[in-house]
């Protein structure tokens, strides 16, 4: 008869919370390692929607499991500030990303710890970086938020020579209208690579961590696989076999 987390994982399985199968193990994982004391906080809405049936899993089970569940707005996109463009493109840029249909106003925070609060409010409100309540390697967090601002800086730098935008009003109005723009983004490889060194981790790990055997990132993709493999071996090699579908595909697509 499987335990109460076995159980609890047989339930998550059935779940889809992401389209993308690697990042929807990478949801679980999560929060299987904030109810193991593993993590503070996992959090949902960054990038999409929380999907309606996780929502009601979470409500059902967050009292048996004595988690706390707490929705902000999303935090501010501060790497926009970062990255190397106008004021006004910036907010062009926020303002079309906001009118996606993938994107979100609120982010639903699952924690086990009241003293967590504090610092998840404080990532809403911009005052924290996201990395501290999510407890991400800092190193990790600001690679991250480093490759954002390039990412942006690189969409606006193409766009610009693509239309052979002459003037910022007209920049502006060609990130409205959404143009598209091709080639690699900032950050793309080294997504990739954590994929294949670290396939347990939901974020992408620095450069720093990426070239030592027992970085902040190993170490926590290590914790992260023992947790999952204690209650579903075959669940960790699901993981690892996504994991390395993902790899293959982008290396078979490489010229």
């Amino acid at each position: 008869m499987p335990s109460p987390f076995q159980q609890l994982l047989l339930e998550l399985e059935s779940l889809r919370i992401s389209d993308v199968p690697l990042v929807d193990w990478h949801y679980k994982i999560s929060l299987l390692a904030v109810i193991m004391n593993e993590k503070p906080a996992s959090a949902i809405g960054f990038d999409e929607p929380t999907p309606p049936k996780y929502i009601q899993f979470l409500d059902q089970r967050a009292p048996l499991l004595r988690l706390f569940l707490k929705e902000t707005r999303r935090p501010p996109r501060d790497y926009l500030n970062e990255a190397r463009i106008s004021p006004q493109v910036a907010r062009t840029v926020a303002e079309r990303w906001d009118r996606s249909p993938k994107s979100s106003d609120c982010v639903l925070w699952i924690y086990k710890h009241s003293a967590q609060e504090d610092a998840i409010e404080g990532a809403a409100r911009g005052d924290l970086p996201v990395h501290v309540p999510l407890g991400y390697p800092a190193c990790c967090g600001n690679a991250y938020r480093a490759d954002r601002a390039a990412a942006v800086e690189e969409y606006v730098r193409k766009l610009s020579d693509s239309t052979n935008a002459r003037s910022e009003e007209e920049l502006v109005r060609h990130i409205r209208e959404s143009v598209p723009v091709s080639g690699p983004l900032p950050g793309g490889e080294r997504a990739l690579q954590t994929v294949s060194r670290f396939p347990f981790l939901p974020y992408i790990a620095c450069p720093a961590c990426l070239s030592r055997e027992r970085s902040e990132a190993a170490l926590q993709n290590a914790r992260f696989r023992q947790i999952l493999a204690a209650l579903s071996p075959l669940a960790a090699r699901k993981v690892l076999l996504l994991a390395r579908t993902v790899t293959a595909r982008r290396s078979a697509s490489d010229p």
